[in-house]
């Protein structure tokens, strides 16, 4: 795993370090950066050196296409405003490029001094809430026995969160967030040694608090500091076949530990803003927030009046990280049993999706917090599954345990995770198109309210909402070298209209685009499979192309969406495109099957890189054939089929070892399987 510091100066200040008075914490906002104003009016910026990387301007470029990749919004805060206000006894703690501030630990009489310098545009304080663990239902949820034999993984535990909103449908065909990054904000972290985060992709990490790369407890944590967030990744980023598995289980992730609770037991919405930035920065293209910013005793809440969109400070920085292309996820709240009842910061984003909770019957949950927003919008956006959750959570001892909790604070990681699975089929999407899926095919869409928001979340819907997905591009020459052929899958909700699906490229910027018909035909996997021959020579780094389909109604949908005007390449030197990657095989090769041992079936892959006439057997421990998966002619390419543990005659197979072996006129091979009655 990468661990990458933030860009971000963060002050550890404890109430130890001040006698004789209490400090205050306190947002400080500028009114301008002198320090840049000339290199504001010079673009382009040098993004690197503000510690922006190459994903996130590609991310960024899916709202402003090359333009103004970088603005006002990252240059550095005024080093001589900062200089001027430590100078008064100030102690910083967070810097904010995005906010054009700084929060500070000071005493009333140095706040007061502050406030009266001439580059102070406005004071406020830090805001805080509650910390309150996840509800415990029990060691195991209330929740259905997954059908034998219908999804390729078995979901333990978890099946009754994922089913309830379609995720398994998804995992299905392939589909479980690989390629996109999902930011995750909470109060800590532990995943080393678990089986259940062996799989996770964990890119970076860095605790906000004690600044390091450690987002773990350490010396001075509560013991159950990491406790909510690990249970939170486990949601949606976990792996344990038979257990628990996440609804992006494929996706990476970048954790930012961004609160401290042993002693005020609340959580303090400036490291959050430091998190935020720092995953916008990284290229996050999903932040998933299972924290909330409201009301508390004392004089430094936020009021009903201040959910409006436009005041507090999480929700402004998440509102900006949207306009850079980050789907930005957070929980709803827990609210609705006590006096307060609304949601709160920074669900009030008009460009956050708020994620409410139900229970596993999809009915509303007693604590889900509830719109509408101070400005009149409905929150919450959407609702999943948060009412006996299963989860995993790190012992004391040092072991993990499963278990079944409550609280939005699940309901949002599984709706995150479903905006993963939404953006690995869509690539080319913004924040509010992947909104728009969630709430136009949730199940209350056409009546919304501020109890459900739009309804419950529909990840199958939500994933066809904008089209077919395109997929799996290879590029296959003859074994003579002398041909090309480019092929692709299509995935679709709908039936497409025979002779429909047309392919559309050009090799170079200044050339125009050629339409060829797709030829149709099925991969071993039962994926809808097309392919078109493109002659003898291929230039990689100026093709680009577009597809284009249409249903049965005679209705048009292109990938990527907004096609021609935007394009898939293979190179992203260029303009602004879709990047995708060619999928190589280089050699014949079985894999091994999973799960493996298997109940009730099991997915066995395989590649092939010669078009080729291929067979796969199932034999038992004695060399007995027990049943023929495949004999035919198969297209070139990165194969799956699905075996259900029965013979040929359709009887299941007892316990016991088995053989799987894959043969052609170059090749053969074998691996072992496992099958567990």
């Amino acid at each position: 795993m990468k661990c990458v510091g933030p860009i971000f100066m963060i002050c550890l200040l404890l109430p130890a370090m001040f006698t004789g008075t209490v400090p205050d914490r306190a947002w400080v906002f500028f009114k301008d950066k002198p320090e840049v104003q000339d290199l504001a009016k010079k673009p382009p910026f040098p993004a690197h050196d503000l510690g922006i990387t190459d994903r996130a301007l590609s991310r960024r470029s899916k709202m402003r296409g090359n333009r103004e990749l970088i603005d006002h919004y990252d240059l550095p805060v005024s080093e001589q405003y900062i200089r001027q206000i430590e100078s008064l006894g100030a102690e910083i703690r967070v810097r904010s490029r995005w906010l054009n501030g700084v929060s500070l630990v000071c005493t009333e009489a140095q706040l007061g001094r502050i406030r009266s310098l001439g580059f102070v545009r406005s004071v406020q304080a830090v805001k805080s809430h509650p910390v309150s663990e996840p509800g415990q239902d029990s060691m195991i949820p209330k929740c259905g026995v997954q059908p034998s034999g219908l999804h390729a993984l078995e979901y333990g535990y978890s099946y009754t969160q994922l089913s309830l909103i379609r995720v398994p449908e998804i995992h299905d065909l392939g589909l479980t967030g690989e390629s996109v990054l999902v930011g995750m904000i909470d109060s800590g972290f532990d995943t080393e040694s678990y089986r259940v985060f062996e799989q996770t992709d964990i890119t970076d990490k860095w605790d906000f608090y004690w600044d390091d790369d450690n987002p773990a407890n350490q010396e001075g944590d509560s013991p159950t500091q990491h406790n909510h967030g690990t249970q939170t990744l486990s949601v949606i980023g976990g792996f344990y076949d038979g257990v628990l598995i996440g609804s992006a289980f494929g996706a990476s992730f970048a954790l930012a530990k961004t609160e401290w609770i042993p002693t005020e037991t609340r959580l303090e919405e400036d490291l959050w803003v430091a998190g935020i930035e720092w995953q916008e920065s990284l290229g996050a293209d999903i932040v998933s927030s299972s924290l909330g910013y409201g009301y508390f005793d004392g004089k430094d809440s936020y009021t009903y009046d201040d959910l409006n969109g436009d005041i507090c400070v999480t929700t402004v920085a998440g509102d900006i990280a949207a306009g850079k292309g980050v789907v930005v996820v957070t929980s709803a709240g827990n609210e609705a049993a006590n006096t307060w009842h609304y949601i709160l910061s920074p669900a009030d984003g008009d460009s956050i999706i708020a994620v409410g909770a139900v229970d596993w019957n999809a009915e509303i949950a007693s604590f889900s917090s509830g719109g509408p927003t101070a400005d009149g919008r409905i929150k919450p956006d959407v609702v999943a599954m948060g009412s006996g959750v299963y989860s995993a959570k790190p012992g004391e001892d040092g072991s993990i345990h499963f278990v079944s909790g409550s609280g939005t604070s699940f309901s949002c990681p599984l709706a995150a995770g479903v905006c993963a699975l939404i953006l690995q089929a869509h690539p080319e999407l913004g924040p509010m198109q992947v909104r728009d899926a969630l709430r136009e095919t949730a199940d209350r869409s056409q009546n919304p309210d501020n109890v459900y928001g739009w309804g419950l979340v529909d990840a199958y819907k939500a994933v066809f909402y904008h089209g077919p997905v395109f997929g799996h591009y290879r590029l296959v020459r003859n074994s003579d070298g002398d041909r090309i052929r480019f092929s692709f899958t299509v995935l679709s909700d709908f039936d497409l209209l025979p002779g429909s699906v047309v392919f559309h490229y050009r090799s170079g910027p200044e050339e125009p685009f050629l339409d060829v018909q797709a030829e149709a035909s099925v991969s071993a996997g039962g994926l809808p499979l097309y392919s078109l021959p493109l002659g003898t020579s291929f230039n990689t780094d100026e093709f680009a192309f577009y597809i284009s389909v249409r249903n049965t109604e005679g209705d048009l949908f292109t990938g990527p969406v907004g096609a021609p005007d935007l394009v898939y390449r293979l190179s992203g030197d260029s303009e602004y495109a879709v990047p995708v990657t060619l999928e190589t095989v280089q050699n014949y090769a079985l894999v091994q099957n999973a799960p493996n041992p298997f109940n009730n079936g099991t997915w066995i892959e395989f590649q092939i890189p010669l078009d080729g006439r291929i067979q796969i057997k199932i034999a038992d421990i004695l060399g007995r054939e027990i049943i023929t998966l495949l004999d035919r002619e198969v297209i070139a390419l990165n194969h799956r089929l699905y075996w259900d543990g029965c013979d040929r005659s359709g009887i299941p197979v007892p316990s016991g070892l088995y053989f799987c072996t894959l043969s052609g006129t170059r090749f053969c091979q074998t691996r072992k399987m496992v099958v567990i009655r």
